[in-house]
């Protein structure tokens, strides 16, 4: 049974499953966002980068962003995507949370929105 975390982030979008990541305060890979979010081991098969990115343009991207996507994905997927920094804290005073943290706080953010959308008091 997928947490209403899961359910949140993991959303069919556009056929695809999304897994928002970041430079917050830790680094990690999909399967480990995906493991947190659902709170089970998930084995991640990352996808055909060139097949998506000229899926994305053939969709109504513009070819010069394909490229700029093909670029990136590829940077994300050799690990030098966004790193740990303490930038958060600088410009807020504050430490940044940690992903665990924020799905959780999503989760139940959402699952109340849900139950004031349904007239359920919580």
């Amino acid at each position: 049974m997928l947490t209403s975390a899961s359910r949140t982030f993991l959303k069919p979008i556009g056929g695809a499953i999304v897994v928002p990541t970041g430079d917050g305060a830790e680094a990690f890979v999909d399967a480990e966002a995906a493991k947190i979010i659902s709170g089970q081991a998930i084995d991640y098969t990352d996808i055909d980068r060139d097949e998506w990115v000229a899926a994305a343009v053939a969709g109504g991207v513009p070819a010069e962003c394909g490229a700029v996507l093909s670029v990136l994905t590829d940077t994300i997927a050799s690990g030098h995507g966004s790193r740990p920094s303490s930038d958060v804290e600088k410009a807020t005073g504050a430490a940044p949370a940690s992903f665990a943290d924020f799905a959780r706080r999503t989760a139940e953010a959402r699952a109340a929105g849900e139950a004031r959308a349904a007239g359920v008091a919580r």
